[in-house]
């Protein structure tokens, strides 16, 4: 089965939305932090705001997808076929390599700018 056939998110738009206003001031404030100290505390809380933000644009949660759940904001489902589930865990994997990898290009800019700016 193609992965068109399935539907394209396990979260509903509540949980969109809620990741959303969560990752974006989490992203903001991490980038700000990790450009004024050396501590990596900042990094893990622009982890989490990238992470938060991956899924809410591509409406995967990716603990719901582990667990081969469905929520769309009105009532918890199980995911009964093995290929969607399949399907969710690969974008799950897919949102985590994103997170990471922003996460990675965050860490080496701001400590290129801290090392070049002498903090």
């Amino acid at each position: 089965m193609t992965e068109a056939a399935f539907e394209a998110c396990n979260i509903g738009p509540r949980g969109a939305r809620r990741r959303m206003i969560l990752g974006v001031p989490l992203i903001l404030v991490g980038v700000v932090g990790s450009f004024f100290t050396k501590s990596f505390l900042w990094q893990v809380v622009a982890f989490m705001g990238f992470l938060s933000f991956y899924q809410a644009t591509a409406r995967t949660c990716v603990a719901l997808a582990s667990r081969g759940v469905r929520n769309m904001d009105e009532k918890t489902e199980y995911l009964e076929r093995s290929d969607e589930i399949a399907f969710f865990q690969r974008r799950a994997r897919t949102i985590y390599m994103k997170t990471f990898f922003s996460t990675l290009a965050l860490v080496v800019v701001s400590r290129v700018y801290l090392i070049v700016a002498g903090r």
